[in-house]
């Protein structure tokens, strides 16, 4: 049975946010290697299949927009939050932090209706407003119990939604994009390798090495299918989807990895879901709207 352009696009994006929210099994799999060292090894077996392909398909001149300086700081700005984001993950799901990370991506995109606001002059309705205060109480309630734990959360959350909003304003593509991110972190982490952290890829047994040569992949394929989602169905759509992966983080967190999941815990998770129920409710609205209006 042949897919409309529509169901491959649902498909896509459903594949992605379910690999997106699994991908802790893969992560935990490597919580003997430091953060810093599996950085390293994302970016580099990363970079190298990115470039290949730019080089296939003829299309490294893309990267000359880079000469124009507003262009190079702002991807190097995108590569610096990006970079963070990656690293604050891995740190967290190799040290039991899974919850955190589900919070934090439950958080994205009610922080995304707050940058709106604060940077594109955006006017919030009464269901956004509705929302971000929940979001916010369930965040104290979070602080309220312990002030480590919480920040997890809200970096994820913050440099995810800050690396979106720079990136939109980037002509780059998601390749090319994705590609200089990736090269600016080697160039970044390289001088530390040693002395920060340590390097021993020949060191490691034959199963380590094949984990972490999959590192690159991993990370290119969710956004390979990502990026086909985005051009096939709407963005609102997309929204919808993307509450899968934080779903499942949760799922991993209290019933694979049984972290400590306290009544507070649920407080603050029941109050965040409320508030994406509100602002789910405004997108299915606005969506609505927009197809009565067409």
């Amino acid at each position: 049975m042949k897919l409309s352009s529509t169901h491959k696009g649902i498909l896509y994006a459903t594949l992605a946010f379910a690999f997106w929210g699994l991908i802790s099994l893969y992560w935990k799999l490597l919580a003997s290697v430091s953060s810093f060292e599996l950085l390293y090894h994302r970016v580099i077996w990363g970079s190298l299949p990115l470039i290949a392909y730019l080089l296939y398909k003829s299309r490294m001149a893309d990267f000359k927009s880079l000469r124009q300086p507003k262009i190079l700081l702002n991807a190097l700005l995108a590569s610096a939050l990006i970079i963070i984001n990656w690293v604050i993950f891995i740190w967290a799901v190799s040290n039991g932090h899974v919850l955190e990370v589900s919070l934090g991506y439950f958080l994205n995109p009610l922080l995304n209706v707050v940058l709106g606001t604060l940077f594109l002059g955006e006017k919030l309705s009464k269901f956004q407003q509705g929302a971000v205060a929940l979001a916010g109480v369930g965040l104290a309630i979070m602080f309220a119990q312990d002030l480590g734990a919480p920040w997890i959360s809200l970096a994820l959350a913050s440099s995810f939604s800050l690396y979106g909003y720079v990136r939109k304003k980037n002509p780059l593509g998601p390749a090319h994009g994705l590609c200089f991110e990736m090269i600016i972190g080697i160039l970044i982490l390289t001088p530390f390798v040693g002395s920060a952290f340590p390097f021993d890829f020949t060191q490691m047994t034959l199963s380590m090495q094949a984990l972490c040569l999959l590192a690159g992949p991993v990370t290119i394929f969710p956004l390979i299918l990502f990026n086909k989602a985005v051009k096939l169905i709407p963005y609102s759509s997309v929204g919808i989807i993307q509450y899968l992966a934080p779903s499942l983080q949760f799922l991993l967190a209290v019933l694979v990895f049984q972290e400590e999941f306290t009544i507070r815990h649920a407080g603050a998770f029941v109050l965040i879901w409320l508030a994406v129920g509100l602002y789910l409710r405004e997108t299915l609205l606005k969506s609505r709207r927009n197809r009565q209006n067409s």
